[in-house]
C-alpha cells in the first residue's frame, strides 16, 4: 500500500489484509495495525494506492515490511490521478479514495472506492505460508 498525505509525505507498506469488497460500486478493503508507524500516514490521507507487486519484486516486499520512514525514498515511482505513489513494474495498481474507516479491535479498517485501476501481464508476487512461492 502506498498513500501521500496533505503534507507532501509518502506512506508506505507491505500488507496481508487486503480483499475486495464489492463490485458495484468497486471497493476494497484492507486493515492497518493502530500502532504501525505508517498508520498517521493513513489516517491523515484522502486516498491509497494498492501496488500489487510482480514476481520480481520480493526485495521491495520485504523493505516495506520493515519499519522506518522514507520507505520510497530511493525507489522509482509514478504519481497517480489521485496523487498515491504507483510503484514501477507492478502486476496491477488500484487508485483508491478511503470512503470509510471501521475501528476493529485493535486495528483500523480503511475501505477504498477504486477510481482507476490498471493491469500488466506479469506474474504476482506470491506471500504463503511464510514464505514466497511461484505459480509454477
Amino acid at each position: 500500500m502506498t498513500c501521500a498525505t496533505t503534507d507532501g509525505h509518502v506512506g508506505a507498506m507491505t500488507v496481508n489484509s487486503f480483499a475486495s469488497l464489492s463490485l458495484d460500486p468497486p471497493l476494497v478493503l484492507w486493515s492497518i495495525d493502530n500502532a504501525c508507524d505508517q498508520a498517521p500516514r493513513f489516517r491523515a490521507s484522502s486516498h491509497y494506492a494498492v501496488n500489487i507487486l510482480s514476481a520480481g519484486q520480493q526485495e521491495l516486499s520485504n523493505r516495506l515490511a520493515m519499519p522506518g520512514e522514507n520507505k520510497l525514498a530511493d525507489i522509482p515511482y509514478d504519481k497517480g490521478q489521485t496523487d498515491t505513489p504507483l510503484l514501477r513494474d507492478c502486476c496491477a495498481q488500484l487508485e483508491c479514495e478511503i470512503i470509510n474507516r471501521v475501528a476493529g479491535g485493535d486495528h483500523v479498517i480503511l475501505i477504498g472506492q477504486v477510481i482507476a485501476a490498471t493491469h500488466y501481464d506479469r506474474e504476482p508476487l506470491i506471500y504463503h505460508g511464510g514464505g514466497y512461492r511461484s505459480l509454477k
